[in-house]
């Protein structure tokens, strides 16, 4: 059975270096109807995340902000993550950058979790639904600076290769 959190940090609600607004982003805010709860507010800002935003590799970078993701309306997992969370905090909704895997794939993938009476709840708003037990989470942080997975320093020639392998097993209480 799941327990309850201590309340999260105050980061969470409030925007980070890769989620300030913009007035891109104040303009997309002002398109999504206002939900009765943070939660149904959230599920509301993915669905307007992903009928936004196009996904295309190549358009953004790591340093790419929501704002500038939201004006060209193009990016990756991490760029969909940030604007979610841009809206979020817009609203003062505490929301957090989660980078982890999906089960059954072999690329890092970035989501966001919200909190919501007492628990944090995944959002996946680059594939438009919740991020559950079936995503296997790294780390978490305002943003993807706090986050990245692959990071270092590489100083004269040489190849890299990496990979990441991952196995969840069911278990079941008997």
């Amino acid at each position: 059975v799941r327990q309850p959190c201590p309340r999260p940090l105050r980061i969470y609600s409030y925007p980070s270096f890769l989620t300030r607004p913009s007035e891109t982003l104040r303009t997309l805010l002002e398109s999504i109807p206002v939900a009765d709860n943070d939660r149904a507010q959230a599920e509301l800002f993915q669905h307007a995340v992903y009928d936004y935003m196009t996904y295309e590799t190549g358009v953004t970078n790591i340093r790419t902000t929501a704002a500038e993701a939201a004006l060209c309306r193009k990016g990756v997992c991490q760029d969909f993550t940030h604007i979610f969370l841009a809206l979020c905090r817009m609203r003062r909704i505490s929301a957090r950058y989660v980078s982890g895997l999906p089960v059954g794939e072999g690329a890092s993938h970035a989501w966001a979790e919200i909190w919501y009476e007492g628990r944090w709840y995944g959002i996946d708003a680059t594939r438009n639904c919740p991020a559950g037990e079936t995503y296997l989470k790294f780390c978490s942080g305002r943003d993807f600076i706090d986050c990245p997975i692959e990071q270092g320093v590489f100083w004269g020639s040489g190849t890299q290769a990496q990979e990441v392998y991952t196995r969840m097993d069911d278990v079941t209480d008997a």
